[in-house]
């Protein structure tokens, strides 16, 4: 009987805290706050209108996105991602460029949902992919270049970007 009871315990708690952890696009930052899993975010970063919410919870950050008192998304990283200070960097170059502003919300949602692109910075490629497994830095006649390579579980194949003076310029498989 009583490991029945522990077997049930257990159950729930574990349906509770996974269910608390849902989190759905369109949901209100009033909703996250007052939630008993999430609360008040670590950090909170704004951009015009949109903010960036960073959580930790079992040694794991959360980065959740949100345009006004909506969010839009959120992404989960490990500790050796160091994504605080790469949000830090992410949102200093945000705020610098009227340009960059305007296209934020596109930036985020490639963010999300783990994609990278051509002309993307290095901190946009860290947000999208987390922190690479290698980089290789050298000077050829095109500049400045780094390039990152992520090992893809369970294949040989490897993801690789590459940056020329600090901007993705191309990316594939190998």
């Amino acid at each position: 009987m009583l490991n029945a009871l522990k077997i049930i315990f257990i159950l729930i708690l574990i349906a509770y805290l996974g269910g608390c952890q849902d989190i759905t696009p369109g949901m209100r930052a009033s909703e996250l706050t007052a939630s008993h899993y999430w609360g008040a975010p670590k950090d909170k970063i704004e951009i015009d209108s949109y903010g960036i919410w960073r959580y930790q919870r079992h040694g794991v950050d959360y980065i959740f996105f949100l345009k006004g008192e909506t969010t839009l998304g959120y992404r989960k990283y490990s500790p050796q991602d160091k994504i605080r200070d790469v949000i830090i960097q992410w949102a200093n170059n945000a705020r610098r460029f009227e340009d960059y502003r305007s296209h934020l919300e596109q930036y985020i949602l490639d963010i999300i949902n783990e994609r990278v692109r051509t002309g993307m910075t290095p901190e946009e490629a860290r947000l999208s992919l987390g922190a690479p497994d290698a980089v290789n830095k050298y000077v050829d006649k095109y500049g400045n270049r780094e390039e990152w390579t992520y090992q893809k579980p369970l294949s040989l194949e490897k993801r690789y970007l590459v940056f020329t003076n600090g901007t993705l310029t191309e990316s594939g498989n190998r």
